[in-house]
């Protein structure tokens, strides 16, 4: 299943940050390498 973002009905010009929520979001685990610095 993919994600869906979900958006507040709200005018575009009042959306904020916490209008939009991602579900069903499955992330992949890390990677993990060795980095030389």
């Amino acid at each position: 299943e993919l994600p869906t973002l979900e958006i507040a009905q709200k005018p575009i010009n009042e959306l904020k940050f916490e209008d939009f929520q991602l579900k069903d979001y499955n992330p992949h685990e890390s990677i993990r390498f060795k980095v030389a610095v």
